[in-house]
């Protein structure tokens, strides 16, 4: 159950209020409708009652719910999750807008999170790069509401994930370098050992 005055997230929309319920006749039933007013569009969208969670409107998001998805997005990439279907942008999208429609914060936030990590690989498609926007954009407004700052602020708070990200993926590949290096060390010991036990 919403209140009015509450601020809410509809997906692929944004951040909304919530300005009043309002009574429609609609077929003979008199049924109740939520009048959102977008924070960001010069809109407003009738949603039944009945009907605003299978819709996906969810409510805003708390300071822990934003910390978990800065948690999210700044742990490194594990390259294998995105091996399959990387090149297949339909396989790919139909799965990005499944979770966009959820509304769900975290799905989101991963959507996002794959198509910064593509666009270090590749340049993105047209699509790949319309919807990062997209998605950027509705994360920088929900910061911005949640956290009372501006949107470049919020900008800088998506960012700065990315930079912790990017560092502790370059810390797991230099451990990787490091690994690889002690592992051929060893090899070539083991062979030196052989050698001198074959020559006793």
């Amino acid at each position: 159950m919403f209140l009015v005055n509450e601020k809410v997230v509809y997906p692929g929309y944004g951040v909304a209020l919530i300005s009043k319920l309002v009574k429609r006749l609609i077929s003979g039933k008199l049924t109740s409708f939520y009048e959102l007013k977008f924070f960001n569009k010069d809109m407003a969208v009738l949603v039944p009652e009945d009907r605003i969670e299978a819709v996906g409107i969810r409510r805003l998001s708390s300071d822990e719910d934003l910390e978990l998805m800065f948690k999210v997005l700044s742990e490194p990439i594990c390259k294998g999750e995105y091996e399959v279907g990387f090149n297949n942008w339909n396989k790919r999208n139909k799965k990005y807008q499944l979770n966009l429609r959820s509304g769900d914060l975290i799905k989101i936030c991963h959507i996002y999170k794959d198509l910064q990590w593509i666009s270090q690989t590749k340049e993105l498609s047209f699509g790949e790069r319309t919807l990062k926007s997209k998605i950027e954009q509705l994360l920088i407004e929900e910061i911005s509401v949640v956290k009372d700052i501006d949107k470049d602020h919020a900008l800088k708070y998506l960012h700065k994930s990315f930079v912790a990200s990017s560092q502790a993926q370059q810390g797991k590949m230099s451990k990787i370098h490091i690994d690889g290096k002690e592992a051929k060390v060893i090899k070539k010991l083991k062979i030196m050992e052989q050698q001198a036990l074959s020559a006793v």
